[in-house]
């Protein structure tokens, strides 16, 4: 049982995602590298040992660096990283 402090009724335990072989991760911030530091986190995704996991990391929200980490994800060719708002 998890617990719903915003007390939303759910009548149903919701179903788990589908199993692609990928363990994903969600990053949820507002994406400010001086305070959450989403920099960090791509250039240890970046690291060969991070690059042959199968790992998926989803990046959520908005802020004054979404443009500059979109490109240095590029930079970085990271493949297992996406986007979203």
């Amino acid at each position: 049982m998890v617990k719903n402090p915003y007390q939303g009724i759910i009548p149903e335990p919701l179903c788990y995602p589908q199993d692609d072989g990928y363990f994903k991760l969600a990053c949820v911030a507002r994406l400010w590298i001086l305070d959450k530091g989403q920099d960090i986190l791509l250039n240890v995704l970046a690291q060969d040992k991070w690059r042959e996991r199968n790992l998926k990391v989803s990046f959520f929200g908005s802020g004054n660096n979404y443009d500059g980490l979109v490109n240095m994800a590029e930079l970085l060719q990271l493949e297992n990283v996406s986007f979203l708002s």
